[in-house]
């Protein structure tokens, strides 16, 4: 591949993975600050796992956003 063809893939998985990694951090935040609950079949999921999600979400859809932007078409 030539040099601007990585340049277009790369930009499109920094795309898809700052939209996805965004959206999830979101939701995430969102369910700690209203205290939302959550339950899996019979299983309680604290808020606690929310707020580490945020954690690692969130400087990873930074990132990714960041290599978006930075590679210009």
């Amino acid at each position: 591949m030539q040099g601007g063809a990585d340049n277009a893939m790369i930009r499109r998985y920094a795309l898809a993975s700052g939209v996805i990694f965004s959206i999830v951090a979101a939701l995430h935040l969102l369910r700690v600050i209203f205290g939302w609950e959550l339950r899996v079949g019979p299983i309680d999921i604290g808020l606690s796992i929310s707020i580490v999600a945020v954690v690692v979400l969130a400087p990873l859809a930074v990132r990714a956003w960041a290599i978006f932007i930075s590679l210009k078409k």
